[in-house]
């Protein structure tokens, strides 16, 4: 997720006026505007992110859609929105990392990886899919989450399937129908990058669009991801005190994001890894080509005739890396902080509580000053915790 450039009317983290927030100890993203002003159209994101976007509206794509096209694309916009896999060194079969798009494009360019996409598909008690819409985050204003969250279209079509006074359903998990949220990353908690520990995407859906919405309805919630967010990352394989330090409150925030979803199992919200049956829908929803060339590749086609992208080293990978996530949440749903040891976790109480008292004092985000300045030294961390961890 994107740092926000500085300088604008209010940043990324900061509330605006007159937010209280509706849970506690957070803010909320309910009380900001539906649509406004977006930045995307002048930034340099690349076309994953910046490309067609000129408000906030347009991060926003409905299904059919207006101009008949697809609602992910070709090769690479599904590589962006969900199928690449950052280099994880942590995952030893497959370390390295994986894009579908240096296949498909001429002049042999990667992913971006910056951008968040996430897909909603909200299916009735039969299985029958009653709305679905795409979502992407716009770096610089909104993570896709919150967009699902202020979407009057799906709150309509969640009331129309289930309406709060019908006495069919018997209201419990799942009785009415689910909704499912395909994603790249496990929503933030207090864990990215350009919002801080005051902000929380799991709350958001957990706490807010589930137990005021769906909950009641009898609509249940399932979390599909292709990647965790930093949860996965060991910081007692870090060398020095101050990347300790840094990374972790984020690391011990992103596996508290998953003990979220966790502790609402029994309410009908589940958080998971994307399986078999999630990849067919989602490469569904892509052209022509890319639905044949991904059949042919797992042996459901005659031939491929795309760009030939899903090769059998790619589907191997991509099928190690969706095993290692599902590890990931099982491990870290039955998991405390106990997992970093008790010096780490004193530093990232003490970190934590510092970070957040300093946030909540000066209405902003957290002090970066002693931040990895580059993305190579922070490459350089996650080298260091795999051979640490040998």
């Amino acid at each position: 997720r994107q740092r926000p450039r500085v300088g604008r009317d209010r940043g990324e983290g900061e509330p605006a006026r007159g937010d209280a927030g509706e849970f506690p100890g957070r803010r909320s993203m309910r009380t900001r505007p539906a649509f406004g002003r977006c930045d995307c159209a002048g930034s340099d994101r690349g076309w994953e992110v910046a490309g067609g976007y000129t408000s906030e509206a347009s991060h926003v794509r409905r299904s059919p859609t207006p101009d008949g096209n697809s609602l992910l694309g070709g090769v690479a916009q599904l590589c962006h929105a969900f199928f690449h896999c950052s280099p994880t060194p942590e995952l030893a079969s497959h370390p390295d990392e994986l894009c579908l798009r240096v296949a498909c494009d001429p002049a042999g360019r990667k992913c971006e990886t910056k951008g968040v996409v996430v897909v909603a598909a909200l299916r009735d008690r039969a299985g029958d899919l009653r709305f679905l819409s795409r979502y992407s985050n716009c770096p610089l204003s909104s993570h896709a989450e919150e967009y699902v969250v202020r979407d009057e279209e799906l709150v309509r079509a969640v009331k129309e399937m289930a309406p709060e006074d019908d006495a069919r359903s018997s209201k419990t998990p799942g009785s009415a129908g689910t909704l499912t949220l395909y994603q790249r990353l496990q929503p933030c908690h207090g864990s990215s990058d350009n919002r801080g520990p005051l902000w929380s995407c799991s709350d958001a859906l957990v706490a807010g669009l589930h137990r005021e919405l769906l909950g009641p309805r009898g609509v249940s919630l399932r979390v599909a991801v292709s990647y965790t967010y930093r949860a996965h990352w060991d910081v007692r394989g870090f060398e020095s005190e101050r990347e300790r330090r840094w990374w972790g409150p984020k690391v011990e925030a992103a596996r508290e994001g998953i003990r979220v979803f966790a502790a609402a199992a029994e309410d009908g919200v589940t958080l998971e890894a994307l399986n078999a049956e999630d990849w067919a829908f989602l490469v569904s929803l892509c052209d022509e080509d890319v639905t044949r060339d991904y059949a042919a590749a797992f042996g459901e086609g005659e031939g491929s005739r795309g760009c030939g992208a899903f090769t059998a080293p790619a589907v191997a990978h991509r099928r190690a890396m969706d095993a290692f996530v599902a590890a990931e949440i099982r491990r870290h749903s039955a998991s405390g902080p106990a997992a970093n040891g008790p010096a780490t976790n004193a530093s990232i109480a003490g970190v934590a509580g510092e970070r957040t008292e300093r946030a909540a004092r000066a209405g902003a985000d957290t002090d970066e000053g002693d931040e990895p300045r580059t993305f190579a030294e922070k490459m350089r961390l996650k080298r260091r915790l795999a051979a640490a961890n040998k």
